[in-house]
């Protein structure tokens, strides 16, 4: 026997509704944000960015799940590569990190490139208090799935890094986790940051 129960806010009790599949719902009373989880829902420590480019398309709010680890390299083995990845720059991911990924049903190889910018380069956050009637893409990647990407995206950086990764041990310890409604404009299928 399937047993189904209505989906409730946790601040005001008020009946959830979505109308696309999200893992994020958010009170239309009240604007409390909680995430889908494990059959029921609960609140998700969240941030509205507001807008601070122009754009001329239409307004969309992209979740993003940030990640907050402390990661520490014990070992690594690099062949080749040193001088490359002096004048290029390439930034390590090192230490205390706030990893962003996308929970978006989004192209990967665009997702990949949002992710490591906004890793790499965080973008500073003035924060909104609502959408204010923008919409939201919705969110299809839940926390766990976010944390598991967060680690392989670390993996995946050090190997783009240039020279030949051979070996590498590390702690990767999770802190906390929280979801980030980034500002992007919408051209037909083409997404451009807001921010």
């Amino acid at each position: 026997m399937v047993s189904l129960k209505t989906l409730k806010c946790t601040n005001c009790g008020t009946p959830l509704t979505s109308k696309e599949r999200d893992n994020i719902f958010i009170c239309s009373k009240c604007e409390n944000i909680m995430e889908f989880l494990n059959g029921d829902v609960q609140k998700v420590d969240s941030t509205i960015a507001a807008y601070k480019k122009e754009g001329g398309s239409e307004k969309v709010y992209m979740p993003f799940w940030v990640i907050n680890v402390d990661i520490k390299v014990n070992k690594e083995k690099i062949v080749g590569g040193r001088i490359m990845r002096f004048i290029k720059s390439e930034k390590k991911m090192a230490g205390n990190q706030n990893l962003f990924v996308c929970a978006a049903d989004i192209a990967p190889d665009i997702v990949k490139e949002w992710n490591v910018d906004f890793t790499l380069e965080p973008p500073v956050i003035e924060e909104n208090q609502s959408f204010n009637g923008i919409s939201r893409v919705p969110a299809v990647i839940d926390n766990e799935a976010a944390k598991q990407h967060s680690e392989f995206m670390f993996l995946r950086h050090e190997a783009d890094i240039s020279g030949t990764l051979q070996e590498i041990d590390y702690d990767f310890d999770i802190n906390s986790y929280r979801i980030i409604y980034m500002p992007f404009y919408r051209n037909k299928n083409k997404y451009t940051p807001g921010i």
